[in-house]
C-alpha cells in the first residue's frame, strides 16, 4: 500500500518530465512487483499505474517472456528500451501488446542486490518518444521506486 500511495503522489510530477518527448505525447507508467505464489510460480504485480487500462500482472515465466517484454525484463534483469513497437516486431522481437497504440516502451528492472524485486514499465503512443531527458527521468524514478519496492516483504 504505501508503495502504491508514494508511486501515485509522485506519478503526476514525474509524468510531467516523463511528458517531455516529442510533440509533449504524455508517457503512462506502472510500477510491477516481483511476487512468488504459494505454489512457488513467480509473477509480475502491478502496484500502481497512470495511463490507459492494461494488464495486471506478467507470469515469470520463459514461456511468457517469449512474448512479453515485461517478463523477459523482470527475467533477466536487463532494461529493454523500444523506441518502435512495430519495427522492434518485425524484426522478431517479443512484445505482448496491452495496447495496440502504444509506440515505444522503456522497461527497467527494479533490483535488489542481484535479484529483481520489480520492474518499471513506461509507454507512450509516440514512436522515439524516450530521448536523454526522458530517460534521465525515468532513471531517477526508478532508483527511487527501486528503494520502496526491494523493502516491501
Amino acid at each position: 500500500v504505501c508503495v502504491c500511495v508514494f508511486a501515485c503522489a509522485i506519478f503526476d510530477h514525474a509524468r510531467s518530465l516523463f511528458d517531455q518527448g516529442p510533440r509533449h505525447v504524455s508517457c503512462q507508467i506502472g510500477v510491477y512487483k516481483r511476487v512468488v505464489r504459494p505454489d512457488g510460480s513467480a509473477t509480475l504485480v502491478k502496484l500502481a499505474y497512470r495511463g490507459a487500462p492494461s494488464r495486471a500482472e506478467f507470469p515469470l515465466t520463459k514461456e511468457f517472456a517469449a512474448h512479453s517484454n515485461n517478463s523477459q525484463v523482470g527475467l533477466s534483469g536487463k532494461g529493454r528500451l523500444i523506441q518502435d513497437v512495430e519495427a522492434y516486431v518485425a524484426a522478431g522481437g517479443e512484445y505482448y501488446t496491452c495496447d495496440p497504440r502504444v509506440q515505444a516502451e522503456a522497461c527497467l528492472p527494479l533490483l535488489l542486490g542481484d535479484e529483481v524485486c520489480g520492474i518499471i514499465d513506461a509507454e507512450t503512443f509516440a514512436k522515439g518518444h524516450f530521448t536523454a531527458d526522458v530517460l534521465a527521468a525515468l532513471l531517477a524514478f526508478t532508483v527511487t521506486a527501486q528503494a520502496i519496492v526491494g523493502g516491501m516483504p
